[in-house]
């Protein structure tokens, strides 16, 4: 089963959301603003990703709400795991894992390769 973790009102998220709609690929959606971010989750992803970095976004209302000192906490894999598990909108979104894959952001030549 396909899971597309984001927020509903992202608009990279809304793409992502109508690219699969477009291709009739069926998945659940996780809201990570209502249901949050597992630990557990996240550091299975790290395992599965070429770098850990990826996950956090640096350009988020978000990230940049946070203290200095905060954002520091996100110099290494706990620190960032952390943050995100308390502030899930830091979240690169969307994440769609399939199992197999797991995709951070949106590019849709790479949904389109790996979904179709």
């Amino acid at each position: 089963m396909i899971v597309l973790y984001g927020i509903p009102s992202c608009s990279t998220v809304k793409k992502a959301r109508q690219c699969l709609a477009r291709h009739q690929i069926a998945y659940e959606f996780h809201d990570v603003r209502l249901a949050g971010l597992s630990l557990d989750l996240l550091e299975r992803w790290v395992t599965r990703l070429d770098d850990w970095r990826y996950l956090v976004n640096k350009k988020s209302t978000t990230w940049r709400a946070l203290a200095p000192a905060q954002q520091a906490l996100a110099s290494n894999v706990e620190g960032a795991l952390s943050l995100l598990v308390e502030q899930p909108t830091l979240l690169k979104r969307p994440v769609l894992d399939d199992g197999v894959h797991l995709l951070v952001g949106f590019e849709e030549n790479l949904y389109e390769h790996y979904l179709l």
